[in-house]
């Protein structure tokens, strides 16, 4: 089961759990805190969700396509391999 979780909160999540880290760092004196971690790994989190989706949208489904193509065309050896050069190019 997949659940959604939306573009806002995985941005205040990773907001959140990035200042943690930078507290914890400025109480206990261990590493420095400083403010361009936050906004580095807030957008590293917004970028990661982004990705993802991308990943969930776009790549899955062509795969798919390829994967399709792929099995049409097995018995014919000479347009799998041109497919394979086609790819890897």
């Amino acid at each position: 089961m997949k659940r959604n979780i939306n573009f806002k909160s995985v941005v205040m999540a990773t907001f959140c759990l990035s200042l943690l880290y930078e507290l914890t760092q400025l109480i206990f004196s261990f590493g420095s805190f400083d403010v361009d971690d936050l906004i580095l790994n807030t957008l590293g989190g917004a970028l990661g969700y982004v990705t993802s989706n991308v990943k969930q949208y776009a790549l899955i489904p062509f795969i798919s396509m390829v994967k399709g193509l792929l099995l049409s065309i097995q018995s014919s050896p000479f347009l799998l391999f041109i497919l394979c050069i086609f790819l890897l190019q």
